[in-house]
């Protein structure tokens, strides 16, 4: 288990679970990128998803930028 202390930042890798707890009045915040490199992480992902549960929220597909942009 990890604490976050104050002004601290925890990152987390793919097919890394994750969860947090506020127990008191706080301000939590969280970013979510990835590098160009964990893009065939998402598309497998979203194959997996999609064969388990048939549909979901948004298309993973629409997230993604154009790779010239980078």
């Amino acid at each position: 288990m990890v604490v976050q202390r104050p002004g601290k930042f925890i990152v987390t890798f793919p097919r890394a679970y994750h969860a947090g707890f506020s127990h008191g009045f706080n301000c939590g915040e969280a970013v979510n990128f990835a590098m160009g490199d964990l893009f065939p992480f998402g598309a497998l992902a979203s194959c997996r998803y999609a064969h388990l549960l048939g549909c979901y929220c948004f298309l993973m597909k629409n997230l993604f930028v154009r790779k010239q942009w980078f």
